[in-house]
This record gives C-alpha cells, structure tokens and sequence, in this order.
C-alpha cells in the first residue's frame, strides 16, 4: 500500500504500518505530543542501532577529519580536486559570488531528511579557494538557510529529542540559540528590508501555529498563520507575506499559497515539496509532481484570472539517468537559480525515497545513501526548463537539503 508522504518534507514511499516522523511531527504540529515525539525518536534510534552522540567543538571537527579524509581527499572523502572543479564551475553557472550550504551524514546511520545525531551543516564558497568545509562539524542539524545578505545560516538543531532554532555567521562562528521548541521554516526581510525575520513552526498548547521572530532579537515575534491542523513543507516568500505548503496535511496534498499574517489561503494544484521562488512581482509558486521527476510553476498563484501554469522537468539533473528521484528542489535567491539533491535508488528497482528506520528492514527496503549527491541548476530566462547543471558534491556520505545565495548584482 502506497502511503502518504512523511511529514517533514513531502515525499511519496512505503513505509512500516504505524511508522511516525518524529521529527515531522513537531514541525508540522501534529497529534503527538513532545514527550511521544522524544520516545518515539529514542525507539526509532534504538531500532536503527544510531548511536546518540553528541559531538562539540573543533576537537571534534578536526578528529573528524583524521578519521574520514583520504589522500587527495577534504573533509569526509570529498575529492579536493572535484570539489575545486565545481566551484569554479558553479561560478561560471552563475556568473556571482556564491555561497552553498547543506546537511550530510556524519556516519554510517543515514538520515536524508536531517536531524539525525551526526548529521552536520557543510558549505561550499566559489570565491575563497577553501573548497568544501563544515560549517558545523557536529550533529543534529536540520534545513539550513541563508541569511537574506548571505553572511549567516539558521537552521534546526534536533538533540536528545529537543528542538531549537540556532544561528551563526557563515564560517560556523557566533553560534546562538533562539527559538526553543520551534522548527525553522524559512528565513525572510520585511517589504521595507529593516529586519531579518525567522519563520518557525512549533505546536503551543497542541495547537499548530507559525511565528515570525527576528533574527537579531527573538522576543521580538508575532503570529503569522495559526489556522490549521498543520502545514506541510512550509515556506515562505522573499519578503514574508506569501507562505506555500500542504494545507492540513503533514506530507503529500492540496498544495497552494498562506496570505500572511492570518489573511486567506488559496489552493492551486496537489503534489508535494511546494515551495514559493524568490521575487515578489509576480509571486510564483513551485509544486513538485508524484514522480519526484518534475514539477509546476504557477504564476500570480492568488489570482485565478491571471494564474498561469508552467511544467518543469528535472530528470536530466545529475546522477538521474532519466528515472531516478529527485528530492528537495529548492530555488536560490535568484530565480533562475535552484538546487536539489539526487538520486534516490534501491538495489533492486533502482527507485525509491528513503525513510528513518527503513535499514533495519533489510533489502527490500535498503537505500543507497551515499550516492546521493547535490547539484545546482540554471534556468532559461523564461523558467520553462534547466539549461545547464554543475554537480556541487562528490564524496562517500549522503548529501541533502541544499540552499544557495547568489550575490546580488550591485546596483
């Protein structure tokens, strides 16, 4: 039987009878309470045999470094030579300075949608010559996104069962914690550019709601959506008053736009992964199909008059081969710009998403982790196909959830 999509990031796969994101639960605000979410993460690891350790400080980094390098190769096995390839590369791509960061296993226990004990942030700068780095070498880091002047990263911190909101400059320096208990669903300016606003998911008093908090003062927050049960794959517009996810649904759904705060919603097609693109006029909408191969985007998504629908396909990205899936697309700050991590297989059908737990499951449901890699895109100026690819990571780990900053062209 073919099941929903698990709650943190909507996505098509079998999964056991009963099976619950622990992780997902909290950020869509789902039925389960904190103290169910922390047992069933505590049984969910001890199934998967994931050792819980929690490793701090450059000590850790470095010792990293002793145990996994090879000759010729950086942090993790990524080959030096292909990752300074790739940089240069990317730069070409995007004819900018660019910045890129991710999340990567930090050991043998996968964990393709973060949050898992050894899960670490990793980042790629085109312009400094250090190739591909930790940007924090310790674990339990989930979805990382850019600071709208690409010079910090938050993201979500999953340790012994506790959410936390985090934040540092871009090299992994001045890291603070912010918002407890919430999980961070994007990062944007005001219209007016003044404050540099968190949008985090959390459930208060089992109820669903989205905040806004601002980056340099987090007491300082306001309620931006609490009409829902949840919301699946939240994200939110480059100047905060567009929202796009799965409404009432943790995984795969009715897909559209939130008018914020607390204005309207407005449903635009099924699928999952939706994701609105940077830019206000027009906003656009992104909504990834079943395939996991290709998605739509739709142009003014809050007007029926004047919506308009484009197909994409993705299934030329790199390590595809045409029919592998992809996962995680995700745009730039700049539109013709986005990036994703690819391909998903199994050893017998070559096919598949995988999901916390399935290695214990034995073959049947046993994912190739470590060939998952990231890459990033570049679209025609209309935004109807891919022109150009450039595979950003080649190593022996598995590579997620990307995000890339573009520097803007000086006006």
């Amino acid at each position: 039987m073919r099941n929903r999509c698990p709650p943190a990031i909507g996505l098509d796969f079998r999964r056991p009878k009963g099976y619950h994101d622990p992780v997902g639960c909290l950020r869509c605000g789902g039925s389960k309470s904190e103290k169910g979410v922390t047992e069933m993460r505590n049984r969910l690891l001890s199934t998967t045999c994931a050792r819980i350790v929690r490793a701090t400080g450059l000590v850790v980094g470095l010792g990293a470094l002793g145990v996994f390098a090879a000759p010729g190769r950086g942090f993790c096995g990524e080959d030096a030579a292909a990752a300074k390839k790739a940089a240069a590369e990317i730069r070409e791509l995007t004819g900018a300075h660019t910045r890129i960061v991710w999340l990567q296993d930090g050991d043998e226990n996968p964990a393709p949608w973060g949050g898992g004990p050894k899960t670490r942030v990793m980042g790629l700068d085109t312009d400094d010559g250090k190739g591909v780095r930790p940007i924090f070498p310790d674990g339990g880091y989930s979805w990382v996104y850019f600071t709208p002047d690409g010079k910090g990263v938050a993201c979500t911190r999953v340790t012994d069962g506790e959410l936390c909101v985090v934040s540092a400059n871009w090299d992994g320096s001045g890291l603070r914690k912010l918002v407890p208990k919430a999980w961070l669903a994007g990062v944007s300016s005001d219209p007016k550019g003044k404050f540099t606003w968190l949008y985090c998911q959390s459930n208060e008093n089992g109820k669903f709601v989205i905040k806004r908090h601002r980056l340099d003062d987090p007491s300082v927050n306001e309620v931006v959506w609490d009409k829902n049960k949840a919301i699946g794959r939240f994200t939110v517009s480059t100047d905060g008053m567009m929202g796009a996810g799965v409404y009432d649904d943790p995984g795969t759904g009715p897909c559209g736009v939130f008018e914020l705060p607390n204005v309207a919603w407005h449903q635009v097609g099924n699928g999952c992964q939706p994701a609105m693109l940077p830019g206000v006029d027009p906003y656009r909408l992104w909504i990834f199909h079943g395939d996991h191969r290709s998605g739509s985007i739709f142009t003014n998504p809050t007007d029926q008059a004047k919506r308009t629908q484009q197909r994409m396909s993705l299934a030329d990205a790199p390590g595809t081969a045409g029919r592998h899936e992809i996962c995680f697309p995700k745009w730039s700050n700049n539109v013709r710009f986005m990036v994703l991590s690819a391909p998903y297989t199994t050893p017998k059908n070559e096919d598949g998403i995988p999901f916390p737990g399935c290695e214990s499951m034995g073959g049947k449901y046993k994912r190739y982790h470590d060939k998952v890699e990231i890459s990033i895109g570049r679209l025609d100026e209309g935004l109807t196909k891919i022109e150009k690819w450039v595979q950003i990571t080649t190593n022996e780990r598995g590579d997620y959830l990307p995000e890339a900053w573009i520097e803007p062209a000086k006006k």
